[in-house]
């Protein structure tokens, strides 16, 4: 039987596994991000010992955004290196030779201008721009055949671009694995309070809205579905800084994956199967 309560993922969770399962089913491999062991292995634990996992509409809508944005940027930057290749390459208006052996380094000074404006909230863009730089160095690798080898430019052009097919091929396994996860993590009934939005802005500093609609969906399914929410996420800078602030003010528990278990034991342990009524007085 599992403990009485359930863990509500954020958008970043969600992400996570996703990318997670899409990595498996492309290469067979676990993933080798620490983001998603620790999503996996708490996900794996909740389906053992019986615990739901839900997710919000919110979180699920900024999910499907999340896919599409992925997979529209790395269309976007696989185009862009093209364009900048043949730049770099045209001479007195001719594509000149491409030598595997000095021009392969215009991936790496291509990719490092991509990774500079990118702050540390954009890891979905990190993750993108990785695999797209393996994308890119294996068809050059391809159109080439052999380390200092020369070949038409145009050629390489051609073998990148049909990185597209890999590209298209990719986003069809998110769209498998997004109806994987919807499967194993259901969506509340509940929507977020317009009052309960106001209340969490003007008593915890976060000032993004997407973690406030997300965070109140939490509070109210605890509050209505009367048992304890733990809501987990990965947010280290804008939710878990201040879970102190949440837990008291709202009575909601906010954790990091690796330690979401512990917590609902904690508050079972300590609250008894349902939160006590009087606990939701603000």
């Amino acid at each position: 039987m599992g403990l009485p309560g359930c863990l509500l993922y954020d958008a970043n969770i969600l992400f996570t596994l996703l990318e997670g399962w899409l990595h498996q089913a492309l290469t067979g491999n676990i993933a080798p991000s620490s983001f998603f062991v620790n999503a996996e292995r708490v996900h794996l634990e909740a389906k053992r010992i019986g615990v739901p996992c839900l997710a919000s509409h919110q979180s699920y809508s900024a999910l499907e955004d999340r896919v599409k944005r992925v997979n529209d940027f790395a269309a976007d930057t696989l185009r862009s290196f093209v364009q900048f290749l043949r730049q770099e390459k045209t001479v007195s208006g001719q594509l000149s030779p491409f030598d595997s052996n000095e021009d392969i380094f215009l991936v790496e000074r291509f990719i490092v201008e991509q990774f500079r404006p990118l702050g540390q909230s954009k890891n979905w863009e990190k993750e993108s721009l990785r695999l797209l730089e393996r994308l890119i160095f294996d068809a050059i690798l391809r159109a080439t055949g052999k380390r200092g080898s020369t070949t038409s430019t145009q050629s390489v052009i051609d073998q990148i671009l049909g990185t597209l097919v890999d590209l298209t091929r990719i986003s069809d396994g998110r769209q498998t694995c997004l109806v994987r996860l919807q499967s194993e993590v259901k969506a509340p009934t509940v929507f977020g309070d317009p009052q309960l939005f106001r209340e969490i802005k003007n008593n915890v500093l976060i000032g993004d809205d997407e973690d406030v609609g997300q965070l109140s969906v939490a509070i109210q399914h605890q509050k209505t579905a009367n048992i304890w929410t733990v809501f987990v996420t990965t947010d280290y800078a804008h939710v878990i800084s201040v879970a102190g602030d949440i837990l008291s003010k709202f009575k909601l528990q906010c954790s990091a994956p690796l330690y979401a278990i512990a917590y609902l034991e904690r508050l079972s342990a300590k609250g008894g199967p349902v939160p006590d009524p009087k606990q939701y007085i603000r």
